[in-house]
């Protein structure tokens, strides 16, 4: 097998990645540093990440700025994030403004995908804004996820 077909059949790509704060709990490997370290031990090739800040801003592309600032930051400090972590903005189709907010995260962020969380942000996939963003992403040739949720309520008391 040469090189580049190992290197295919070995790719692990970790489609549920976040940096920063999450509300409810404290997470461990939340910058870019932790989570390439954990990305290492794992055999993690590349992650699409998030910010877990943004699922619970009111404005949740507050958090797609702090994604930016810590990959920057994380680029600056000479961590391979281009190569390792693929962006995905956070947008609530319900929010004024997201229109706005998807050109940012595709043209400065470079997000490849977008996460959604109508759990959280109240809408539904179904409804009409929803369908607009959906079609404005796809058309930007961007990747849609939506995380059934966020915690798992079996570790409650």
């Amino acid at each position: 097998m040469d090189p580049i077909e190992r290197e295919a059949a070995t790719l692990i790509i970790d489609t549920n990645a976040y940096l920063g704060s999450w509300a409810m709990r404290r997470l461990r490997y939340n910058t870019p540093a932790g989570l390439l370290e954990l990305m290492d031990r794992a055999g993690i090739t590349v992650a699409c990440v998030s910010s877990a800040s943004a699922v619970m801003y009111r404005n949740c592309h507050a958090g797609n700025e702090e994604l930016l600032e810590a990959l920057q930051g994380a680029e600056e400090a000479g961590l391979p994030v281009a190569e390792r972590l693929i962006p995905f903005g956070v947008l609530n189709p319900a929010y004024a403004g997201w229109e706005r907010d998807l050109r940012w995260c595709h043209e400065v962020l470079g997000a490849r995908g977008l996460r959604l969380y109508p759990s959280y942000h109240r809408y539904r996939l179904g409804d009409p804004c929803c369908h607009e963003l959906v079609e404005a992403a796809t058309s930007l040739g961007m990747v849609l996820s939506v995380p059934q949720r966020m915690e798992d309520y079996r570790q409650r008391h």
